[in-house]
Formats: C-alpha cells, structure tokens, sequence
C-alpha cells in the first residue's frame, strides 16, 4: 500500500465513523472511480454506503465519438463543459495520445492499476477534450441523473 492508499483507507476509516455519529443510515457517494471508493470503506450492520461510479452507469457510444475515453477526455471534458465552462481552457487541450500498454491485460480492463500520467500521455488525457462539448455533457448527464434517482428511489423504499 503506498501513501496515497494509506491516506485515502485513514480518511474513509475517518468518514465512516463520522457518519456513525449521524441519524442516517443510507449515504450516496459519487466518484469517478467507486472501485477506489468501494475498496476503502468498511462493512458496517447499522450503516449502508452505495459508491457510484457516474463515468460508467450509462455507456458512452451514442453520446460521445471517442472509444478511448478514460480520462481527461471527451466524456469527462463534455460533462465539466455543461456545469462549469469557466473551468475548461478548451484553448490548452491536447489530443490525448497515449502511450499504448505494456500490460495487455490493463488495457483489456482485465485488472487496473495506478498509472504514471506523466509517462502515458503528453497532457495526462486518455481520449480526446478537443471533441468534448457542453451539449454531449448535458445529454449525458441527464441520462446518468435518470439511473442515479432510480437507485435513490429504491434507497429510499429500504426499510
């Protein structure tokens, strides 16, 4: 475990235990990546923690070009361009070339691993910004919105 991950398991260890101090017992964590989320936070009988991963509950293709769109690219770039445009310098956008794999396994989303930004990508892109718009991201995240009050509505029904 590196100090990243140590300090990521103090602070979900920290969280949870905060949460234990509150009258709820159903919380809803959004992230980009919920298996980092997910493989921190602990099993607790009076508390239930739901991780969702917003960038996978909807598949992409309909919505945006790239295939390889993982991070910093079109998908991401789109839904930030829809909620936050004065964040986005689409003017320093890079293409998101990426160093190919040397694990094929990686590439092939068999096993994931952290990965050196600095030693894949150019800009730290995988997939394409330059394609993203506002429009692409408004699309998107409606559909995710759908699926994410779907999952709360049944939260809510839990006894």
């Amino acid at each position: 475990m590196n100090i990243g991950q140590t300090y990521i398991s103090n602070t979900s260890f920290t969280y949870v235990n905060s949460l234990l101090q509150n009258p709820f017992s159903t919380y809803l964590l959004t992230h980009q990546n919920s298996l980092q989320v997910r493989s921190n936070f602990c099993s607790c009988d009076s508390l239930y923690i739901v991780a969702v991963d917003w960038l996978t509950i909807v598949p992409t293709e309909g919505y945006f070009e790239e295939r390889i769109d993982e991070h910093d690219g079109e998908q991401e770039t789109s839904v930030l361009l829809h909620y936050r445009p004065d964040l986005v310098k689409m003017e320093k956008a890079g293409d998101g070339d990426v160093a190919s794999g040397k694990i094929k396994s990686i590439v092939k989303k068999i096993g994931w691993m952290p990965r050196h930004w600095d030693r894949i990508s150019a800009d730290t892109s995988i997939g394409n910004p330059k394609k993203s718009t506002a429009e692409k991201g408004k699309r998107y995240v409606e559909v995710v919105g759908e699926k994410i009050t779907e999952l709360l509505v049944e939260l809510a029904q839990m006894p």
